[in-house]
Order: C-alpha cells, then structure tokens, then sequence
C-alpha cells in the first residue's frame, strides 16, 4: 500500500510535467490526497468537512451570498463518508464527480472572495482574480492534505508564490492539474497487489499495474507533445 509520501512525490512529480505554477501544483495536492478519504482513519477529517461546510453554509446565507458553497463541501463530505475503500474515489466515475464538484466549489469559493476583496481596499501587486484563488486553494489544501505535511506545503507554496508570480491562471490550470493529482493516485495504486476496481459502480473487475504503465506511457507522450509545443510556439 502506498503511503501518502509516496503518493505526494508522485504526484508533484506527475503533474509537473505539465504545470510549473505554484497554484496549479497546490491544487493537484487535492487530487493526490482525496481519493484515501475513504479509508477509515480519515473519517475525523470527513466529520470536520461537514461541521465547516455547515458553518460555511450558515455564514453566507447571514450575509446574502452564495450559500451553495457550504452545500457543495457538505456533499463532498457525505460523498467520501459513504465510500468504501478503494472504491468509489478509485475509479473513473468517482474521480469525475469529485474533480468537477471541487472544481465547482474552487470557482463560486473564489467569486466569493473576489467580491469580498473589491469591498476593501487592497494592494495591486496581485491580481484580485489570482489572490482569490490562491486563498480558495490554500483553504481547499487545508481541509485535504496530511497535517504533516502542511507545514512544509505553506513554506513551498508561499516561497513559489512570491518568487514566480501568478498572472492569468486559468480555469483549465485549475481542472487539469485536480484530474491530473487524481490520475496520479490511481496509477500508483494499480501498482499495488489488490489493484483498483477502475469501472465502479459498473464492473468490479480490478486492473493492475499494466494499467498503470499504459497510463503513464499515454501521460509520458502527452508530456512531449506538450513541451515540444511550448518550445516550438513559446506557449507558457
């Protein structure tokens, strides 16, 4: 069994291939962490999801904005309670809700914060649009990611953020790197002895690492294909 080191290197590593902002690697941490929600030594952070989300919830709809938010870490909380190990959160389907559902609450959270911040006055050295998501992010990191590893995170992501300014993230900068934090968990767990059951709720046949090897090949050209744009167009 993978250990959330194991499948936080990997992951950072994965996606790096791809992205080199400090925000969209921050954001694939989610998609590296999530999926062992599940199991049940995690049930006590799942328990503090949903006391924030209703807190969330009751916050936003006292001062008239989009309640929703607390809705949507509530589902995602009652979504991960349900999930057995090495199922749901392990397979296409799952992956697919919980990337858009987080997506979702990344985006109307950092709406949120951006009208918050145009009531105050604030310094222009960042971009409302990009500070905003950086705090989203830093909060979604906080409800996901190991405690033992927050303190090295914050040191990174800050370091990253002040030394490689973010201008212009955009949404598919968000999406991608949460799929791709997701797809890297999963291709580490095929490596493992009881493989993952990839189809859930539609078969329960489990791949192995042949699956994993394929999709890091599959990945590995994508990566290609990528730079050879990037050094070819001077696409950043």
């Amino acid at each position: 069994m993978s250990s959330y080191k194991e499948h936080t290197l990997f992951g950072i590593l994965f996606t790096l291939l791809f992205f080199q902002n400090p925000i969209s690697l921050a954001i694939a941490l989610i998609g590296i962490s999530l999926p062992d929600f599940d199991h049940k030594i995690k049930k006590d952070k799942v328990y503090k999801m949903i006391i924030v989300g209703l807190l969330i919830f009751i916050a936003l709809y006292l001062f008239n904005l989009a309640y929703i938010l607390g809705i949507m870490i509530c589902i995602l909380a009652i979504i991960l309670y349900f999930s057995n190990h090495r199922g749901f959160t392990h397979s296409l389907v799952g992956i697919s809700i919980l990337s858009g559902l987080i997506f979702l609450i990344i985006i109307l959270g950092s709406s949120i914060v951006t009208s918050s911040i145009n009531l105050i006055p604030i310094s222009q050295m960042a971009n409302n649009k990009e500070l905003s998501i950086i705090i989203i992010t830093i909060f979604m990191v906080f409800l996901f990611l190991n405690r033992r590893l927050l303190a090295a995170f914050l040191i990174l992501f800050l370091s990253g953020i002040v030394f490689f300014p973010i201008v212009n993230i955009s949404w598919y900068s968000v999406l991608f790197p949460l799929l791709l934090g997701f797809i890297s968990h999963l291709i580490l767990d095929s490596f493992t002895p009881s493989g993952i059951e990839l189809f859930r709720p539609f078969s329960s046949k489990k791949v192995h690492k042949k699956f994993g090897i394929a999709m890091m090949i599959l990945f590995g050209l994508l990566a290609i294909f990528n730079w050879v744009n990037i050094l070819r167009f001077g696409l950043f």
